[in-house]
């Protein structure tokens, strides 16, 4: 069985006694193996379920950035008539998920990418990587919150629960200001002539217009024309670096332009659009 839902019966269970809640398991069976009956269409067989030892100790969600103050989320009333905040509580990049395990190895566990798809279904998985390449997929409701009695403001004193092999664990959430910073991609030109003598380098100011950014900028490409295959790159310091022998024409580059924020400001990244011609 690929992926089912099971309902069981059993001799020495009461299925009213084993549930699922939010990816979390509660169960009566004791250690060891069960045997139980698997009903389909009028069909039933037979089979077992193995019961083992929980080998995690203890789980630790570490969300390194910030939220930023009422961004990403919506407004609500709670039953006082009280008007707040519920911020978007999803995984991030950065985040780290460290696991220890009844023996006392650790492993930590840092944030990839989202999952989404499945054999052509949307699952929502969120993938999670280790040094070693090992991987765990979690969902989004293995992350809990209680904004609704007790709403999350500016500042350090606001907390979320994270769920996983059976273990929680208690996280704080930091919320910042909102960057101010303002972002934009330009349009700029290089003369073939030059290009086909050496490599272009076109300067951060001439690429992009960025002002009031809070913390560190820096700069990543995302994403580019297909016909500039390797010929474009851009450096973390906002350098965009035509290199000799891209051919003459209209070229579109986006970039991640990002705002590391401060003790006061939480970090912000904002995508913009590069256009470079080659004339």
């Amino acid at each position: 069985i690929k992926r089912a839902k099971v309902y069981c019966n059993s001799p020495d269970v009461n299925y009213d006694a084993v549930w699922h809640v939010w990816n979390r398991d509660f169960s009566a069976w004791a250690i060891g193996n069960h045997p139980v009956n698997i009903e389909y269409k009028g069909l039933t067989c037979e089979t077992t379920v193995a019961v083992v030892e929980n080998t995690i100790d203890s789980v630790e969600y570490l969300q390194h950035d910030p939220l930023a103050e009422n961004y990403d989320g919506r407004w609500l009333t709670d039953a006082e008539g009280n008007k707040y905040f519920v911020y978007h509580y999803f995984y991030e990049n950065n985040d780290i998920i460290k696991i220890t395990r009844n023996d006392g190895t650790v492993k930590e566990y840092t944030y990839k990418d989202d999952f989404w798809d499945v054999d052509g279904e949307e699952w929502g998985y969120y993938w999670f990587e280790s040094k070693d390449g090992q991987r765990i997929y979690l969902r989004s409701y293995q992350l809990d919150d209680n904004q609704y009695n007790h709403h999350w403001t500016l500042g350090s004193d606001n907390y979320g629960t994270f769920y996983y092999g059976g273990k929680e664990y208690q996280t704080q959430v930091t919320i910042k200001l909102q960057n101010t910073m303002k972002a934009s991609g330009k349009s700029v030109k290089v003369k073939y002539s030059r290009l086909k003598k050496k490599t272009q380098k076109i300067p951060q100011k001439k690429a992009f217009s960025v002002s009031k950014a809070k913390g560190t900028v820096t700069y990543k490409l995302v994403k580019k024309d297909k016909k500039a295959k390797n010929k474009i790159t851009v450096s973390k310091k906002g350098v965009v670096t035509v290199k000799k022998g891209l051919k003459k024409g209209k070229y579109t580059i986006y970039v991640n332009v990002t705002a590391a924020g401060n003790s006061s400001y939480a970090p912000m990244t904002k995508k913009v659009r590069v256009k470079i011609s080659v004339r």
